[in-house]
């Protein structure tokens, strides 16, 4: 064939492709790439319509020959990569792939199709360096930023990740991926607010986009929004029934409102769906643990960690499980997977973290974690970190810094937020059990290890001492509203009130916050001292002066506890971990007396043993 007709057949082929005709491109280039035929591009293009048509061999055929007749043919490489793909041969279209990439450092196409290999084949490094050759090249194609947002994000780089969805925003401002991929990095990085935002931005603009409904309702879940939660939790499925995160998102949000049968069942749904999604058996796992089914609970989390035997929340509620239970030794180990876990990560410092070894004059800074009554709980151990020869700094909440400086072994009180003195080593206060090997027989429970700090509380014990003859006690009937538990562990005031009738009794109310209010409400006879009380030190001077705390379970009761003043505690039927299951006693505080609800919900009874047990007292 001459030439001049090679090139005519070649420009008809070429023709017959624009117009999508392919199989008469086929015909034509067939005629043409005869075994004696010498044209490298021929021979890519009659490879090229058969990989279209599905003739994946006989396109890597004919690919090859161009390649054998010319070498420094980047579009043959990258034409045979693709074909290679589709024969899922990864790493052979790989260094096909890079060939075309060395001999055309432009060629922003096969940059792109390099990323894309790499991508599949978790290499996630050189996938972001060939993405990022690709945006350098097409600035602004938008969906190859978002791919590299995506690669970013897989590498645990956040804050680049989220600048290439912004990227993206700022070509095509209406992209549902990328505020879709925004509120993803939001969420990984605790900014609940501004992941709602973007989840918003997405379904505003594409409305059926399942996975963002469900992201979106577990962004409000973290913001305790939990109506927002369950809508939008309840439209993902609508859109994609067969999405099993969004049962698993369901199970949580059923929880939070106390229908955790129902939880339950929406998690076991997750799990029919996707019987390996891991977060489906922990959410599991916690509707079990709220109806006290401890058992099934334990066996959610242990199926957790067979699935991913590095999934932190499986471990760390195991881990609340276990020392609810009284196995300490399993128990503190889980427990420190909280720092693991994206909710809580660990501080940063440069010192190395205490492992229990003699101070020998070394500086040690034990730092709060927690709520101020998990402070209260383990400031206890402050003085046996003392007995091992070294210095100690305790960092805590404001509202706590005076009374933690009374403690015995404290040589100085940093308020959290303020800049840090310098020091050798350190521990969070909640590690302190597992660094001590603490078990039930050798909880330190000597108290009181808190006093009341030398100030002016006269006013105070003043407005006490007003009533003698009176068994005065104190009262506190509700915890931090914003806790995740409060619905169980705060309760009435007007439960109090067959106590406040006693007349030999005066109650007391401890109370701060938002249901001080309570009081002007309810027909129970109480002194609010809660008008002045400004920190806790001045309720320690208040419990000084009483005969009797009797709490719910807030920090009110771990300082009565502290202070080792005779404590009453009311306690939901499923307990936090600290007080256990069983009996009236804790081996934390020497003065307590546990008062359990025997079912959930049910204060009434209670409070008849309460007063039962106050009229004996």
């Amino acid at each position: 064939m001459s030439l001049h007709n090679s090139e005519d057949k070649l420009q008809q082929a070429l023709a017959l492709l624009d117009i999508n005709r392919l199989q008469e491109a086929k015909t034509l280039l067939t005629q043409l790439c005869t075994p004696d035929c010498n044209n490298a591009e021929a021979w890519l293009m009659l490879g090229a319509v058969n990989g279209e048509l599905g003739n994946v061999d006989v396109a890597a055929t004919c690919i090859r020959r161009a390649i054998t007749l010319d070498s420094q043919y980047p579009e043959a490489h990258l034409s045979l990569a693709t074909i290679l793909m589709a024969q899922g041969m990864a790493e052979e279209a790989q260094k096909s792939c890079q060939q075309a990439v060395d001999q055309d450092s432009d060629y922003a196409e096969a940059w792109l199709m390099l990323a894309r290999i790499n991508q599949q084949l978790a290499q996630l490094g050189e996938a972001e360096r060939c993405y990022r050759q690709v945006v350098a090249l097409w600035p602004g194609a938008y969906d190859a930023h978002y791919e590299l947002g995506l690669i970013l994000r897989g590498l645990g780089k956040f804050n680049e990740a989220s600048d290439s969805y912004r990227t993206v925003l700022s070509i095509k401002p209406d992209n549902a991926q990328a505020h879709a991929g925004l509120g993803e990095i939001c969420l990984l990085q605790n900014n609940y607010t501004h992941a709602v935002e973007h989840f918003k931005k997405s379904v505003a603009t594409e409305a059926g986009r399942a996975e963002t409904h469900c992201n979106l309702g577990l962004a409000y879940w973290h913001l305790s929004k939990i109506q927002q939660a369950l809508d939008s939790c309840q439209t993902a499925i609508r859109l994609n029934p067969e999405l099993a995160e969004a049962y698993s998102n369901l199970g949580l949000v059923l929880n939070a409102l106390g229908r955790s049968e129902e939880a339950c069942a929406a998690c076991q749904q997750a799990i029919h769906l996707n019987p390996f999604l891991d977060g489906a058996y922990v959410n599991l796992g916690m509707a079990y643990h709220d109806l006290g089914h401890y058992d099934e609970a334990r066996e959610a989390y242990e199926k957790t960690t067979r699935i991913n035997p590095s999934n932190p929340d499986a471990h760390w509620n195991l881990g609340l499980l276990l020392l609810l239970h009284g196995e300490f030794e399993r128990g503190w180990e889980e427990y420190e997977w909280r720092w693991r876990r994206q909710a809580t990560p660990p501080r940063s410092f440069k010192t190395k973290l205490w492992d229990g070894s003699i101070l020998a004059g070394r500086t040690i800074l034990l730092h709060a974690e927690q709520g101020l009554g998990d402070t209260l709980q383990f400031v206890r151990y402050v003085q046996h970190v003392k007995a091992r020869g070294g210095r100690v700094i305790v960092e805590c909440q404001a509202p706590l810094a005076q009374l933690v400086s009374t403690c015995e072994g404290v040589d100085e009180v940093v308020v959290q937020g303020s800049p840090l003195p310098p020091f050798d080593v350190h521990a969070p206060l909640l590690s302190l059990p597992r660094i001590f090997q603490t078990q039930i027989n050798s909880v330190p429970n000597q108290t009181p290890y808190l006093k009341v700090p030398d100030q002016n509380h006269a006013r105070i014990l003043a407005a006490i001492s007003s009533n003698p003859g009176q068994l005065k006690v104190g009262i506190v009937w509700a915890g931090r509203p914003t806790h995740p538990n409060d619905r169980n562990r705060s309760c009435e005031l007007a439960l109090f009130r067959p106590l406040s009738m006693q007349a030999n009794i005066k109650l007391f109310s401890l109370q701060k916050g938002a249901r001080c209010s309570d009081l002007t409400t309810n027909a129970v006879s109480a002194i609010n001292l809660g008008d002045m009380l400004n920190d806790f030190s001045d309720t320690a001077a208040a419990i000084s002066g009483l005969d009797l705390v009797i709490s719910v379970d807030t920090s009110v009761a771990h300082l009565a506890g502290a202070l080792g003043k005779p404590t009453w505690v009311l306690l939901p039927h499923v307990p936090d971990w600290r007080w256990m299951l069983t009996d009236e006693k804790t081996p934390w505080y020497p003065h307590m007396r546990l008062f359990r609800q025997h079912q959930a919900g049910d204060w009434s009874t209670v409070f008849e043993r309460v007063t039962t047990a106050l009229q004996n007292h």
